[in-house]
């Protein structure tokens, strides 16, 4: 957020602690709640199980627990920005330099419509911030975590499909999101790493032979959408449309090809 907007707003909603609600001059805690907190001793604050390893700095009780109850359940939504800076600086100090990335778990459909808002991805997004991570970066966060739940049918239509939404390097990135995400299940469930694989397997197929999954890549463009007497918009659309019989197996990504075929559909 833009520093200007963000001391206006301050003006206006001036931030509070998140325990004791005492009016703040920066997002944070009181002094005397950074005492009195429940803070996980020192040998305490990292855990790890067998490949996992977890940080948390408060035990979940007394005003920690009524606060991050206000966030989940009593519309409690900026308390997400001082959670954030507790995290931001929990993760600084005990995995600096050791972590790719910020992440959330995401709520259900049917709770986000309840609620009005994700908190986990409210915490994340407070994170990032705290953290520096730059717009790009947060933005891609974000799709990571929107598809890391989706499947991906095992097929090279779907697998261009995907390529053309995330591009190579973001569907190789949620390849990886969904191994990660998988190890954390039950063992039943590790068959899922072998369908990851074969997705990934596609990927570098299609790849490796150059298929065309983007618009960069199609074999025409919009002057001879234009040479055909398009205009405007029409000539995006037509060339999405082209795009989309290519990566349906509906024609080759040749330029004889494609021309033949947008006259079909758009010559005047």
């Amino acid at each position: 957020m833009n520093r200007f907007f963000e001391s206006l707003i301050n003006l206006f909603f001036p931030p509070k602690c998140p325990f004791c609600g005492k009016v703040l001059d920066a997002v944070g805690i009181c002094p005397m709640c950074e005492k009195d907190l429940p803070w996980l001793p020192e040998e305490q604050v990292v855990m790890t199980d067998k490949d996992l390893t977890c940080a948390a700095p408060l035990w979940y009780e007394g005003a920690v627990r009524e606060a991050l109850l206000r966030l989940k359940f009593r519309g409690g939504s900026a308390l997400a920005e001082p959670f954030g800076e507790l995290l931001a600086r929990c993760a600084a100090e005990r995995f600096g330099g050791e972590f790719d990335t910020v992440t959330w778990v995401p709520v259900s459909q049917k709770r986000l419509e309840t609620r009005g808002y994700d908190q986990s991805r409210l915490l994340a997004e407070a994170v990032c911030r705290r953290l520096r991570f730059d717009k790009a970066t947060a933005r891609q966060i974000c799709m990571l975590v929107r598809y890391h739940d989706r499947p991906i049918p095992l097929t090279e239509k779907a697998i261009r499909r995907a390529m053309n939404q995330l591009g190579a390097e973001g569907l190789r990135q949620l390849c990886a999101v969904k191994r990660a995400d998988n190890l954390a299940q039950h063992p039943d469930y590790r068959s899922r790493q072998r369908e990851i694989g074969e997705g990934e397997a596609i990927m570098d197929a299609l790849l490796e032979k150059d298929a065309c999954f983007s618009l960069k890549q199609l074999a025409v463009n919009g002057r001879d959408m234009a040479a055909l007497g398009l205009e405007g918009p029409a000539i995006g659309q037509a060339l999405q449309a082209l795009l989309e019989a290519v990566m349906d197996g509906e024609t080759d990504n040749d330029r004889a090809a494609l021309l033949a075929l947008a006259k079909g559909k758009y010559s005047r």
